[in-house]
């Protein structure tokens, strides 16, 4: 006997997530200075690792049509 189970609905929910990265004085001053090129460098290697604060903003579950009362904050 086979039984399906209905899945649930997805939402794309704005999430801040607290990430750790290294970069070089030389890169964190281009980035001062509004180049966003070593940042998109680690994000693309994967440079990173999720460490810290991490909340999704109570609007940001509104605008998703989410209804809910506070933030969703958990620190990893």
């Amino acid at each position: 006997m086979i039984i399906k189970v209905k899945e649930s609905k997805k939402y794309d929910v704005f999430v801040r997530l607290g990430v750790m990265m290294q970069f070089s004085e030389e890169e964190l001053l281009k980035m001062s200075e509004g180049d966003n090129m070593p940042m998109q460098q680690a994000l693309a290697k994967g440079d990173y690792r999720v460490s810290g604060e991490t909340y999704i903003p109570q609007a940001a579950l509104e605008d998703a049509g989410i209804p809910f009362d506070d933030d969703i904050s958990m620190d990893l």
